[in-house]
């Protein structure tokens, strides 16, 4: 792993975290994680608005601009030379004063995580859902953010490791269709494709946005709409979308098998295939 902080790119990690820091103590702070492919950040655009719009809601202090992080990106891809892996940028609401913890005394600071590794796995594979652990409130907008304060979902993965499962569905208390843990949630029925709204409390996914664009270039019927988690006995099929892993199919969930060679899902599949990963 490769850090940048205090302005500079360094391979070593020895007192990184500063004990005051608000996202140390309180969660305070956003994040966004990229993958890389061939060299390539991928649709890095797409994951700065993302980045630059919690930083505005947030009122989070702070100087640098969509640009200066591409160019500390980009340099980091190129100073160590790495081909395939992930990124992740945080920027915190900064560090609190010895005196008083809640009173800041250094404005946001911002971490960039270079993370070498294997994330693309190509040829043709599912995953098995399980229901989530944790229900949401309708009217929580943190969650279309991507906050430090992640306990949530932390806990869910650590559950999800001991398990056959690879995703959890999450939903609201009163049982409306979300998202997953670390992915949003497509469905197909008549030849039509649905996925959660943005109205409800779930994250604008860069792969979701990748997806509901490449679909209404191509002609492909797409709708967002708010529905019951009940809709999963009925589809035809459905698949789950991230940065990292792109567009996967769900072949069990909540006692049903689901088919994955579903001919609308496969040429979605392919295009995230072909054209995200190019």
């Amino acid at each position: 792993m490769y850090i940048f902080d205090d302005g500079k790119w360094d391979i070593h990690s020895d007192n990184l975290i500063a004990p005051l820091n608000f996202s140390f103590l309180f969660g305070c702070g956003i994040f966004d994680t990229l993958p890389i492919y061939n060299k390539k950040p991928l649709c890095m655009h797409f994951h700065l608005e993302r980045l630059f719009n919690s930083i505005q809601y947030f009122g989070i202090p702070f100087d640098n601009s969509p640009e200066d992080i591409t160019s500390i990106v980009l340099d980091g891809i190129e100073k160590y030379d790495v081909h395939e892996g992930k990124i992740r940028i945080v920027v915190d609401f900064g560090t609190g004063s010895k005196e008083d913890y809640f009173k800041r005394s250094k404005n946001a600071s911002l971490v960039v995580l270079l993370i070498p590794s294997v994330i693309h796995k190509k040829g043709k594979r599912s995953w098995k859902l399980t229901k989530g652990w944790f229900n949401r409130s309708k009217t929580n907008v943190i969650f279309k953010h991507k906050t430090t304060s992640i306990m949530e979902n932390f806990i869910s993965r650590e559950r999800l490791k001991n398990s056959e499962f690879d995703e959890a569905v999450l939903t609201t208390d009163d049982g409306i269709l979300l998202e997953c843990i670390f992915s949003n949630i497509f469905y197909i029925k008549n030849d039509v494709v649905y996925t959660p709204s943005l109205d409800l409390p779930i994250l604008n996914g860069t792969m979701r946005r990748f997806v509901l664009e490449r679909c209404s270039e191509k002609g492909i019927a797409i709708e967002e709409i708010i529905t019951n988690l009940d809709v999963l006995n009925e589809v035809d099929a459905f698949f789950v979308t991230n940065s990292i892993s792109g567009a996967v199919p769900i072949e069990f969930y909540n006692g049903k098998t689901y088919r994955t060679d579903h001919p609308l899902m496969d040429k979605i599949v392919e295009i995230c295939e072909k054209e995200y990963f190019a």
